[in-house]
């Protein structure tokens, strides 16, 4: 016998204004394919393992989330041009300092004091905030061509306002891991208006299409899941058939190669990154050092 009590939601009946759920479940995508794409940059910039996967999308007013989030969060606001208006990231202040420890060739590992970061830590703070706000716009150029901006990184939820009290916005959480930290949380909130005018760029109005736009995206997902060869190659160099009809077992070749040249990552033979010869665990692997953008 089931004896769990069902959970009940409060609704409020006069937040009318909200993203239907097909547009919702195609943002909702978008924002796993932005997780994915961020974990990169991140353990790129940082030199460290990072991980950052999506838990949750909500529909929550302003003034509710506002008033949930207290000042042991560290907050930037961005736009995403051409769409107008603001939104805000927010991750644990003890993250954004364990982060700029890491920049500044420290560990990033320990407990960080709650305070206010200065100026410089700012500074320090901002690339590694643009990097992954490069990938959010990445992942947004499914539904609309976007260019990421930071704006300005505030200390304080009362100094940031990206709409109107009552105003409806998008709340993704997300789980953020950074090297052998604790697992902490990173938060993205969206204006209900930039949102729509997203999802629209991908099938015409908003409201209209959303079968469509829906499909497209799905479609898109799951041909980024289609296996395919990926080969860490050594470049080619030249040789006589002398030189190879005299090999021996033991005998060595020289491929030219100084041993701080990456090595070319090709995915059924198209050049895609550099990388170097690394480990993980028990297994060898290799290292993503730059990508190579066709």
């Amino acid at each position: 016998m089931n004896t769990r009590q069902p959970q009940v939601i409060t609704h409020d009946f006069s937040r009318t204004k909200t993203l239907d759920r097909f547009n919702l479940r195609t943002l909702t995508m978008v924002l796993e394919s932005f997780a994915r794409f961020a974990t990169t940059p991140l353990s790129a910039v940082l030199r460290q393992t990072c991980t950052l996967g999506l838990r949750s999308v909500d529909q929550v007013t302003w003034a509710d989330l506002s008033q949930s989030l207290d000042d042991s969060l560290h907050f930037a606001t961005f736009s995403l041009q051409p769409v107008p208006g603001s939104s805000v990231i927010a991750l644990p202040t003890g993250e954004a300092l364990a982060v700029v420890d890491m920049r500044l060739a420290g560990t990033g590992e320990g407990d960080f004091p709650q305070r206010v970061l200065t100026e410089i830590e700012q500074e320090l703070l901002a690339p590694v905030l643009s990097s992954v706000l490069d990938e959010l716009g990445r992942a947004m150029a499914r539904l609309m061509s976007t260019r990421p901006v930071l704006e300005k990184q505030e200390s304080n939820i009362q100094f940031v306002s990206v709409a109107a009290p009552g105003d409806t916005t998008i709340l993704a959480h997300f789980d953020l891991s950074i090297s052998n930290r604790t697992p902490s949380e990173l938060i993205l909130c969206q204006p209900l208006t930039c949102a729509r005018q997203l999802v629209a760029g991908a099938g015409g109005p908003a409201g209209a299409n959303d079968d469509d736009a829906t499909t497209s995206v799905e479609a898109r997902r799951r041909l980024q899941e289609v296996p395919i060869d990926l080969v860490l190659q050594f470049p080619s160099f030249k040789s006589t058939p002398l030189a190879l009809l005299d090999l021996t077992v033991g005998d060595e070749l020289h491929l030219g190669l100084s041993t701080d040249q990456p090595l070319e990552v090709r995915a059924e033979g198209r050049l895609v990154a550099l990388a170097t010869i690394g480990r993980s665990g028990v297994r060898k692997a290799c290292c993503i050092t730059e990508e190579v953008l066709s």
